[in-house]
This record gives structure tokens, sequence and C-alpha cells, in this order.
């Protein structure tokens, strides 16, 4: 799959900034909808497909109504646990580093857990559907352009939209 293969096709995304914005980069026509208004949508070719992990397409069947699946990992949402300064403040250094060290422990178990899960749909969908592996080059071009359109998203985050953008951005490393 080459970043070429999405120019102009119509593409359910979320109602986000960031995600509309990026799929209007990569020059595919975004729409955005509501998961229930999908399948209906795919099955009557008002989308040419959607975009959601294997967490969604396989317990939701979209392998019913959609032959193909390319992997192309344009989209890895952390889980940011978010404190406020105030209360952060009131923690001993004792209670913080315990705090850290169960963060690192509960980050490693999602992970494992996840990646056990989706291992699991993968395999499941692999016989259900074509899955595309989509080459490094294609995946380095497809970060490049999200990155690019990062600008936007901030200016919907307000005051300190900078600063989050970066954690988060910093939480997916």
């Amino acid at each position: 799959m080459k970043v070429e293969d999405l120019k102009g096709l119509k593409l359910r995304t979320l109602p986000s900034t960031v995600h509309v914005e990026f799929f209007r980069a990569v020059g595919a026509s975004p729409t955005p909808m509501g998961w229930k208004e999908v399948m209906p949508a795919l099955q009557q070719g008002v989308l040419d497909g959607q975009e959601n992990p294997p967490t969604v397409v396989y317990p939701y069947n979209v392998y019913e109504v959609q032959k193909y699946y390319s992997l192309t990992r344009h989209v890895n949402e952390p889980i940011v646990l978010v404190m406020a300064d105030a209360v952060r403040s009131k923690l001993s250094k004792e209670d913080l580093k315990a705090l850290e060290g169960a963060i690192k422990k509960a980050t490693a178990f999602q992970r494992e857990l996840n990646g056990k899960e989706v291992g699991a749909m993968m395999d499941k969908l692999r016989k259900l559907m074509k899955v595309n592996e989509v080459p490094e080059s294609t995946l380095a071009e497809l970060r490049k352009i999200a990155a690019s359109v990062y600008p936007k998203a901030i200016a919907g985050l307000g005051k300190g939209g900078k600063e989050i953008l970066s954690a988060v951005v910093k939480a997916n490393e």
C-alpha cells in the first residue's frame, strides 16, 4: 500500500479535527460520522471504508461489508494519566515513587494484555479479510503527514494545547 492509494476514498473518521485533517492531508475524503451509521453506509456504498482498530473491526463484524484491512497504524491513542498539581504537590516523595511504580506496572500489563487481544483478533481477521501489511516507508510517510496536522489540533485544545499535545506525543513513544 502507498499513501496515494487513499486518494479520493470516502472514509469514515471520528468527528475529530485531527482525524479529519489527517485524512484530508493524505487525499482521502473524510466523512465524520457516529459508529451506528457506519455499517449501513458501507453496505450502501456511501463509504468506501472506515478506520478502526481490530478491537472494533472484529467484534462489530466489519468483515461482512469490507473485504480489505490495511494496517496503517496511523493512530495510537495512549491512555494518559492526568493529575492536578494541587493534588500531586500534597503527595509525599514515597507516595509519588509508589504511584510512579504502579503506573509503570499498569502500563506494562495493559500493553501486554492489549497485544495478546489484538493478536488474537488479527488471527481471526486474516481468515475473514485480505489484510494488507503496510511497508515501513509508507508508515513513515503517514507519520510525517500526521505530524503536519498537529498545529490544527492544537488550536482546538485551547490554552495549554501545545503542552497537552506534547505530553500525548511523549506518551506515544
